[in-house]
């Protein structure tokens, strides 16, 4: 390797450096109280979603400027286990910590969140890089959608916002490693997912996106926190429904079979 893209390696530095300190602030909420553990791990869920603006933008510009490289990708995935497997880990366990009956159980399920984590990006690696239509959808969960639906739920429930009760908070805090689990399980699944920057958000597209657009802004702005958590949940929820849909339409698809993960 003689040279290397700068701006794309940078953008990626940052997706790792906005991983890092998400984890920061989730060690440091952890230590020093209940109360300092809300704000912490607030800034936390949003350093993870910066983390997504730098993987979102690094893979772009490098295309865009045609320095695509193996670095570049080997890069980007150490960056993603950090910041959308390692942070959201910690930030279930550290919000289920306190309410969760039997830690040993809620281990085991961080544990399974952050290996099929590691398995969805090596799969992803090993398969889809350097293939054109990887970057139309995805098989699997991707790993920042995962961590964008941990981010939001920890971020509805450690909100100051007094709109929630707070006996909401805490039932939104016991399902949060059930929630894991199932986010887990789909990122190591055949479940397809749309590219949503390239798929949705580029060209010329039907009047109704515009308007789905419009209701998600508006419903940011009356509740940010509701709104990631429509938005996330909804993407994941939508893959599965696709999917679903599809395999019925196929006439004479076998079932029981599943292509092997390697």
């Amino acid at each position: 390797m003689k040279k290397i893209a700068i701006v794309p390696t940078l953008m990626t530095l940052g997706n790792l450096f906005c991983g890092f300190t998400a984890i920061t602030y989730i060690i440091d909420g952890t230590l020093e109280g209940r109360h300092v553990v809300d704000q912490k791990l607030v800034w936390a869920s949003w350093y993870i979603f910066l983390g997504m603006v730098f993987d979102a933008l690094d893979g772009r510009v490098a295309r865009m400027a045609r320095v695509t490289s193996g670095f570049g990708a080997q890069l980007d995935s150490l960056a993603d286990l950090v910041t959308f497997g390692l942070a959201p880990t910690l930030l279930v366990r550290a919000i289920a910590h306190g309410v969760f009956s039997d830690l040993r159980i809620l281990w085991l399920v961080c544990a399974v969140y952050l290996v099929c984590a590691a398995l969805r990006l090596a799969r992803y690696n090993v398969r889809q890089a350097g293939d054109k239509s990887a970057h139309n959808d995805f098989e699997g969960l991707p790993t920042p959608a995962a961590a964008g639906v941990v981010a939001a739920l920890a971020l509805l429930g450690c909100s100051s916002d007094g709109r929630m009760p707070q006996t909401a908070r805490e039932a939104l805090f016991a399902a949060i490693p059930f929630a894991a689990l199932v986010l887990g399980i789909l990122m190591v699944s055949t479940v397809r997912y749309l590219h949503v920057p390239n798929r949705l958000l580029g060209g010329k597209r039907p009047f109704a996106h515009l308007v789905q657009l419009i209701l998600a802004m508006a419903l940011a702005a009356y509740w940010i926190e509701v709104a990631l958590v429509v938005v996330f949940a909804g993407y994941l929820v939508w893959g599965v429904a696709a999917t679903l849909a599809s395999r019925k339409s196929v006439p004479g698809e076998v079932q029981g079979e599943n292509p092997p993960l390697y």
